[in-house]
């Protein structure tokens, strides 16, 4: 993968924990959504 990204190559850490928030807001939503049915 060659980084020819806006973002500047950021670790995989990063990435992953990028990727636990966005699993968390959508899971929360989805909870929020269920929870109001």
């Amino acid at each position: 993968m060659s980084c020819m990204q806006k973002s500047s190559c950021t670790p995989n850490i990063v990435k992953n924990s990028l990727k636990m928030l966005i699993y968390f807001h959508v899971n929360s939503a989805f909870s929020l959504v269920f929870a109001s049915l």
